[in-house]
């Protein structure tokens, strides 16, 4: 009996550290890729289009710059044109 006691007490013993291990790695892992994540995710500045097409949030690098606003291609033209000159 002490035999059998004996021998599950060392896979109890033998469960436990493997687990524990498992859960570590597994922690591991997620801290790793938690502070890959902002790495990864690339942060794009946006703003709103100044024209009046009525496009919010575009991308800062599909806008142009007129006169110290920022315009959509399409609004960008049509803002030069008004001010009687084009940028070009």
């Amino acid at each position: 009996m002490k035999k059998i006691l004996m021998i599950l007490a060392v896979l109890l013993m033998a469960f436990v550290l493997i687990g524990c291990g498992e859960q570590e790695a597994t922690s591991e892992a997620t801290e790793a890729a938690t502070e890959a994540a902002p790495d990864a995710a690339e942060v794009v500045k946006t703003h709103d289009c100044e024209g009046a097409c009525g496009m919010k949030d575009v991308p800062m690098d599909k806008l142009t710059e007129v006169h110290g606003k920022y315009y959509c291609a399409g609004c960008a033209k049509k803002a030069n044109e008004d001010h009687g000159h084009d940028h070009g």
